[in-house]
């Protein structure tokens, strides 16, 4: 018998679908702002495997890292982006106690 083992390329999407499923029973007011942080994350993810596929068409010859390289480029954009998002809740969020 063969004993199969969960890797995480396996786990991941089992996580993230898992998640889908259930944000809709987290209650609103626990969920807060997250979902800015998840609608950017996967807006830009989408991206990047967009961009990533078509680099990877357009440049066939430098593969694999007409596909790596782009992919890693839109991950630090999506760090990026999330590290913005949070500073300004941060700062409307000190500006509103402020008042």
């Amino acid at each position: 018998t063969e004993i199969y083992t969960l890797s995480l390329h396996d786990a991941l999407p089992i996580l993230v679908i898992s998640y889908d499923i259930l944000r809709y029973f987290i209650p609103s007011s626990r969920y807060g702002n997250v979902w800015r942080y998840e609608h950017s994350s996967k807006m830009i993810s989408a991206l990047g495997a967009l961009f990533s596929a078509f680099t990877g068409t357009l440049l066939p010859d430098y593969k694999p890292y007409s596909q790596i390289l782009p992919s890693l480029l839109m991950t630090l954009i999506m760090i990026l982006f999330n590290i913005k998002i949070y500073r300004r809740l941060k700062k409307k969020s000190l500006q509103t106690q402020l008042e």
